[in-house]
């Protein structure tokens, strides 16, 4: 299982992405890529065609875009949540010879302004056009079969901690942008998040910058009158503090979390800080699922 950088913060790894050219209009991609992302979806198509269906996107009055899913002369379904430009409606085809379907990915970008908003749809044509997933994806937006079933994993980044609020204030590009991992689910038939299943996707990269955290910043505890600034001056070694707690929160590991915050802080910044990260994760439904597959997991 190779591992997988889901976090904006951390230096990324190259992905090896290969060339596919269609004509508009020209059936699904006849490659299976090892991997994918948001840049490499099919982007200057206006349609594509798989086994028995169509999708083609169009322009609206208002300049912002749907794509329309057709099946014959049959509608399925139109997706819109598309900004002005034609590039941000995007498709890509997972082909999966183990189970002899392909799955079709529609992923648009919103553009009202730098928070939104990138919407996915996966749909399998092979089961009456089931939508198997249906969802917000940060723009780092990875597909790839990581465990090698056939399913590809789609792997992205939790955006519950845009604009983190409490006490002290972050800024949208200083949240914190935990892993998310969806795994195609066979008795749900449907995508669910899985993000402790796949610990070699995630842990080496939270360990190195818990070890990076430590050399780079000592043992000395973090003062509570960190809660008087605003986000321009908050230091380095909180948000990088803030962005390990709650990505290894993501990941399954809260004990572990807070243990690290616990030792870096003032006793007052650690209970504020603890008491704000836990109460914007009891509102996020996809750290809900995390935390019952942690305890099932344990229980295996």
């Amino acid at each position: 299982m190779r591992l997988f950088t889901v976090f904006t913060f951390f230096p990324k790894f190259a992905l090896v992405i290969l060339a596919a050219t269609l004509a508009s209009g020209a059936s699904a991609q006849e490659d299976q890529r090892t991997s994918v992302t948001w840049s490499g979806f099919i982007k200057d198509q206006i349609s594509i065609e798989g086994d028995g269906w169509a999708i083609s996107k169009y322009r609206l009055d208002d300049y912002t875009w749907k794509a329309r899913l057709t099946s014959g002369d049959k509608l399925i379904y139109e997706y819109a949540d598309c900004g002005d430009f034609e590039q941000w409606m995007r498709y890509y085809v997972w082909k999966s010879e183990e189970h002899d379907r392909e799955l079709l990915m529609i992923c648009r970008f919103s553009g009202k302004n730098d928070k939104c908003c990138y919407q996915l749809d996966v749909v399998d044509p092979s089961d009456d056009f089931k939508t198997l997933f249906q969802g917000e994806v940060d723009k780092s937006l990875t597909v790839e079969d990581v465990n090698k079933d056939g399913w590809p994993e789609l792997i992205t980044s939790s955006r519950q901690f845009d604009y983190f609020d409490f006490a002290i204030q972050f800024s949208y590009v200083q949240a914190p942008y935990a892993p998310l991992i969806y795994a195609y689910d066979l008795e749900a038939a449907e995508y669910r998040v899985a993000t402790p299943a796949f610990p070699e996707s995630v842990m080496p990269r939270l360990e190195t910058l818990e070890a990076s955290y430590r050399d780079s910043f000592g043992s000395e505890k973090i003062p509570a009158t960190l809660a008087t600034v605003r986000h321009r001056k908050i230091p380095t070694n909180f948000r990088t503090l803030v962005n390990l707690v709650v990505g290894l929160c993501y990941a399954g590991h809260d004990e572990r979390a807070f243990a690290f915050l616990e030792e870096f802080t003032d006793p007052v910044l650690y209970a504020f800080t603890k008491h704000a990260i836990r109460r914007e994760l009891k509102k996020d439904a996809q750290y809900t699922q995390v935390r019952m597959l942690q305890i099932r997991l344990r229980q295996d």
